[in-house]
């Protein structure tokens, strides 16, 4: 468990009990104003929502395994290096994306209130746990950590998408 004695947040029960509460309060959503899709295209819904869930699964462990060359953000990792290599050089936040590509696929599976809620999600964890880590990690690693946002997104490397992103044109 990482905690962030310095800030007073404690990371990881708290992203999870964020993301326990949404399922909590979809799910309840959908028991009383239930959303029914055609048959069909919940059959899609469900193999998109494995996809996702897959992925999600996917960047959680090999976020988990990035972190072992140096934890970024507990107390136990404060005298260690800055992670920013694996997926950490895709994403700042890899193990909050791969909680939200878990949450998708929920709302893809049934909760569809779940993806109503998917922006209010991320501004949450925003607010509550990337502005405060992001200023834990600045006064920790100075410039170091400031050349790191400089070169790398918060949450999603978008340029992935473009197959043009990474090209550059000289005049």
């Amino acid at each position: 468990m990482g905690v962030f004695k310095h800030i007073g947040i404690v990371a990881w029960p708290t992203s999870e009990a964020i993301m326990f509460g949404f399922l909590v309060l979809s799910a309840g959503f959908e028991l009383v104003f239930p959303i029914s899709l055609d048959p069909r295209v919940e059959s899609w819904l469900v193999i998109a929502g494995g996809v996702l869930f897959v992925e999600g699964v996917w960047l959680l462990l090999q976020a988990k395994k990035d972190l072992k060359a140096g934890l970024s953000c507990s107390e136990e990792g404060a005298g260690k290096k800055l992670v920013h290599s694996g997926v950490y050089a895709l994403s700042r936040n890899p193990i909050y994306v791969s909680n939200f590509l878990m949450l998708a696929s929920f709302a893809l599976w049934g909760l569809y209130w779940l993806a109503l809620l998917l922006p209010i999600i991320i501004f949450v964890y925003w607010k509550a746990l990337v502005q405060p880590e992001e200023r834990f990690l600045s006064q920790r690693y100075d410039v170091a950590y400031d050349l790191y946002v400089a070169h790398t997104p918060r949450w999603f490397q978008w340029k992935l998408l473009n197959p043009f992103g990474y090209r550059q044109v000289r005049t």
